[in-house]
């Protein structure tokens, strides 16, 4: 079993005790595995939210927030992209993905999975969509293409800012795993304050982040890669854009980056204790901050 297996079976089982399960998304040629947890009474909100992980991370990266999530939505999943946490591989192996046809196939797929997972879960009605990381980028380019399938958009330090050779390298020196501490000095950017587990589960962070699909997807960044113009700024979901004053594993040019093609109806907050992680920092204030931002749709 995998690192990113195991910590997904125990996330999915500290959840059990609050209406957690695990869920299996069959998506041919892709199977997705999935953390629900839902409630049968009524919700202020009757959309579903769907969390979108980052970089060689899964769902269990939503666990803590997850059972907060119910305080407004009755229905919250966690999906796993293929080769993470306990999703099955990609049909292709990123080791085979040479070249640079190679790379745009095995980041096509990663894209398409994901498409494909959030066409399922949205056919009923629109979803909230709530992205982190590399999940904002893919939360992003989703209601660009499926405006109609997004009720709203929340995005915690998102991807998707175009690179810079700069920014390129900043990336390679935080995801840099070729060292015994890089799992140590990967945590202590990641996070304001490193929890206390930190200096344990360092060399299994260390592992998970090693992996060549977390690893050649940053080795293969190119100049210019990111969103595309229009895809931003074109959105007309509402946007939520939560960016921490602690963010240290994003370039600093990406906020600025991002806001230069934000669409009018972005509303922008800047946590001062937030780092590139709040859903595991600080679940209880980011909850406040997405409550806050529903709450003003409800109104409308």
């Amino acid at each position: 079993m995998s690192v990113a297996s195991f910590w997904e079976r125990a996330t999915a089982l500290k959840l059990k005790g609050r209406g957690g399960r695990i869920e299996t998304l069959n998506l041919a040629p892709y199977q997705m595995k999935a953390l629900r947890v839902s409630r049968n009474h009524d919700s202020p909100t009757h959309h579903r939210i769907v969390c979108v992980h980052g970089l060689g991370s899964s769902g269990s990266a939503y666990g803590a927030l997850l059972p907060l999530l119910t305080r407004l939505w009755g229905d919250v999943w966690a999906p796993s992209a293929p080769s993470h946490g306990m999703s099955p591989p990609l049909p292709i192996s990123i080791k085979n993905a040479k070249g640079e046809r190679g790379r745009e196939r095995f980041q096509s797929l990663i894209y398409e999975a994901w498409e494909l997972c959030l066409l399922h879960l949205s056919e009923e009605r629109p979803i909230d969509l709530l992205g982190v990381s590399l999940g904002g980028a893919v939360a992003i380019r989703f209601a660009a293409r499926y405006p109609q399938r997004v009720s709203s958009l929340m995005l915690c330090s998102p991807a998707g800012a175009s690179l810079s050779l700069s920014d390129i390298d900043h990336l390679k020196r935080v995801f840099r795993m070729t060292e015994r501490g890089d799992g140590l000095r990967f945590l202590k950017t990641l996070y304001h304050q490193v929890p206390w587990w930190g200096p344990l589960l360092a060399p299994l962070v260390r592992l998970s982040l090693s992996r060549p699909e977390a690893q050649q997807l940053i080795h293969q960044l190119q100049p210019g890669d990111g969103l595309g113009t229009n895809e931003f700024s074109g959105l007309s979901s509402p946007v939520l854009l939560i960016w921490g004053k602690r963010e240290r594993v994003l370039p600093s040019t990406s906020l600025a980056n991002l806001l230069d093609n934000a669409p009018p109806q972005l509303i922008l907050v800047k946590p001062d204790q937030f780092s590139h992680t709040p859903q595991k920092e600080h679940p209880q204030e980011l909850l406040a901050h997405l409550i806050s931002f529903q709450e003003r749709l409800i109104e409308r």
